[in-house]
């Protein structure tokens, strides 16, 4: 099967806060449908709303909103607020549907695909049976996610993608492609980064450095970080909005360094939210 030459790409999750990992997720994926003559026109963060309250720790829409988009001005991704506009859980066949309608008309495209971006992670619960014995994913969703829209799963350190979905069905997986952080791997969360700003200490260069001022500037996650230890305080560090200029050079600096993690739990069926450890990463 031939893929068709244009598509987008969706990410879905809590970006609670964004990481690098986020960031690569969409450079890697981007790259590897490059290489099977596909090009990417964009590439879409859609943040989970703040309503859906199973996600301890989770900020406002606003504020997720305003970290994703202050670390990719000036780059082929964006954050889009129509999941959280919503207000209410949405199934990731919904967004992935959405998107693509939309796509298919901003680009005059009647054939353009939406490809979901996910961790390894996410994949091995598309297997997952709840306490109550009902599957997690709903079967017709999944079918169409693997069949219909694509995915680009990136491999995690513990996960089994292949494995999983080779378990699921005998038909030809056209659609999936998994690729691999060797560049820059490594395992940064959004956990982790929540976990070390309740501690006081310094998450610059795990994530962009517009995303560290802007949650030192409002407070976020119970941080009272303001400077990294050798850090000097910058004037203009943190604006109005508590985007980091530094130097005027910021505006969405530090996406190329981070491993290939989707984290942000995107399967939500079943009424459940997949938060994985790994956006792969976890969306907790």
């Amino acid at each position: 099967m031939e893929l068709h030459r244009r598509c987008i790409l969706l990410a879905c999750g809590s970006f609670n806060p964004p990481t690098h990992a986020h960031f690569r997720m969409f450079i890697l994926a981007k790259e590897a449908l490059e290489r099977k003559g596909v090009t990417v026109e964009e590439a879409i963060f859609s943040p989970v709303s703040s309503s859906y309250r199973h996600k301890a720790n989770l900020v406002s829409d606003h504020h997720r909103m305003q970290m994703l988009s202050l670390a990719t001005v000036n780059s082929f991704m964006r954050a889009d607020a129509w999941e959280q506009e919503r207000g209410t859980w949405s199934r990731t066949v919904e967004v992935l549907e959405h998107h693509r309608q939309t796509a298919r008309q901003k680009y005059a495209d009647p054939l353009i695909e939406c490809f979901l971006v996910c961790g390894g992670d996410l994949v091995d619960t598309f297997t997952k049976v709840m306490d109550d014995g009902k599957n997690l994913w709903d079967q017709e969703d999944l079918d169409r996610i693997i069949f219909d829209f694509g995915m680009v799963v990136l491999a995690r350190q513990g996960s089994k993608p292949q494995e999983t979905l080779k378990s699921m069905t005998d038909r030809p997986l056209e659609k999936v492609i998994v690729a691999e952080e060797t560049t820059f791997p490594n395992e940064v969360s959004s956990t982790l980064l929540r976990k070390a700003l309740e501690e006081g200490r310094c998450i610059r260069f795990c994530t962009a450095d517009p995303v560290v001022d802007y949650i030192a500037a409002h407070g976020l996650y119970g941080s009272g970080y303001r400077a990294g230890p050798g850090e000097r305080e910058r004037d203009g560090a943190v604006g109005q909005n508590g985007a980091g200029a530094m130097n005027g050079t910021h505006n969405g600096a530090g996406l190329i360094n981070g491993a290939g993690h989707n984290e942000n739990g995107a399967g939500r069926h079943n009424g459940a939210n997949v938060h994985t450890n790994g956006a792969g990463n976890n969306h907790k």
